[in-house]
């Protein structure tokens, strides 16, 4: 391995990556016992679905509403002049301002204030920012996380408030009233669905993670069937989507899926690689995805080539899903992984399902009966990861939010009629 491969920008020495891939297995064990002693705190209080909650109020990653009530991108895209063919990223103001324009259609009275419900100060927390300076109205944005080890603690900083505790969503609307919060005004509501209506963050995200690399493996086991390695991928995986590699991947898991790929179809070394990132040789996909179809033409891999027509065509067009064929993966492990225990211990649970966070539902199932409206879901998932194929359909699969997940949690209840 060249030496400049062996150090990246965050210190990481890639002589030591091995060795954790292989100590993954004891970290694992480690964190399962740490699970076990967390849910003593949480209870199970059975299923519903996404649907059952919030009805079609939903916007997957393309932006195109489950409801027919709503406005498609489409259209939502020439009413506000957005020139970008595709969806915008969550960061981005022209995400808030498709979002800010849907729930303003769907108001049936002026808006007066907005709340937002998430888990990221980053991409979250820009939703919130960005609704704030285009709405010119008061926006709280919640950002929460299960931290069970810190001690339990709200932070404000208008428009965020930062909680170490999903249960704290209750003392947030109590906090909020401080800052101008008023329950008796028109408030539209924005719920995040990943890691935080399901998969709730420092509870059981790991399992929405986990389902992920899981599509990208049987994608790329399936295409190189023998040639498969579960160590190099781990290694290739893990090394790729650190933080370190955004400037590559920008954190765009199509993007990694796509790399991890033509490297275990060896078009690219990992140590080569590596290298050529380091050294600033290719400083981004559009640029690798260049290079790659350079190697592919001198030395042509049959089982490759369909995915990476699939990926360069997108990503020509602006496509930021350019991998479906990975997020139909993606969607099958999915939905492997909901309902899927024959058991109602909640830390078994969730070890290994995604599970409905149920101080979300609680707050959910207050603000409907406070009349707050509309109150709309939105995620990050492309549709390929979220719905059936055709064939998939006529075998009785069903969309991600009409499956019915488990319940786990802290009730808030009592707390709430507080309010």
């Amino acid at each position: 391995m060249p030496d400049s491969a062996r150090k990246i920008s965050g210190g990481m020495d890639f002589s030591c990556a091995k060795r954790r891939t292989q100590n993954d297995i004891f970290a694992k064990r480690l964190k399962n016992k740490t699970l076990s002693e967390k849910t003593k705190l949480y209870t199970y209080s059975g299923k519903t679905s996404i649907q059952s909650v919030f009805g079609e109020n939903i916007f997957y990653r393309d932006l195109n509403p489950v409801s027919s009530q709503y406005l498609s991108f489409e259209d939502i895209r020439k009413r506000l002049n957005i020139r970008q063919k595709f969806p915008p990223r969550k960061a981005s103001r022209d995400y808030a301002s498709v979002i800010l324009e849907q729930v303003k259609l769907r108001a049936s009275t002026e808006l007066r204030q907005i709340l937002f419900f998430g888990d990221t100060p980053g991409n979250d927390g820009s939703v919130v920012r960005n609704l704030e300076t285009l709405s010119k109205l008061p926006v709280f944005g919640f950002i929460g996380k299960e931290a069970i080890g810190e001690e339990k603690m709200l932070s404000a900083d208008p428009p965020i408030f930062l909680a170490n505790r999903w249960e704290l969503v209750s003392e947030f609307l109590a906090q909020i009233q401080q800052f101008g919060f008023r329950q008796e005004v028109k408030t539209a509501v924005l719920f995040d669905m990943d890691k935080t209506l399901i998969g709730a963050r420092g509870r059981n995200d790991h399992v929405i993670d986990d389902a992920r690399m899981d599509g990208v493996k049987k994608l790329i086991k399936e295409t190189l069937k023998n040639e498969w390695q579960e160590d190099h991928f781990l290694l290739i995986y893990k090394t790729f989507n650190e933080p370190a590699y955004h400037f590559l991947t920008e954190d765009n898991q199509d993007y990694l899926a796509f790399v991890c790929l033509m490297v275990l179809a060896d078009v690219w070394s990992f140590e080569e690689l590596v290298d050529q990132l380091i050294r600033r040789k290719i400083t981004s996909f559009q640029e690798f995805l260049t290079r790659t179809a350079s190697r592919l033409q001198k030395r042509p891999i049959s089982a490759v080539a369909p995915y990476f027509e699939e990926v360069f065509l997108s990503t020509v067009k602006g496509d930021p899903t350019p991998f479906k064929s990975f997020r139909r993966m993606e969607y099958l492990a999915t939905i492997e992984r909901i309902d899927c225990v024959q058991s109602e211990d909640p830390a078994e649970i969730l070890r290994s399902e995604i599970t409905l966070t149920q101080e979300i539902l609680d707050l959910v199932s207050f603000l409907k009966k406070k009349q707050f409206s509309p109150i709309v879901c939105i995620s990050d998932k492309p549709p390929e990861s979220t719905f059936p194929s055709d064939e998939l359909k006529q075998q009785g699969y069903l969309p991600l939010h009409q499956m019915p997940m488990k319940i786990v949690g802290k009730s808030l209840t009592s707390q709430l009629r507080a309010h």
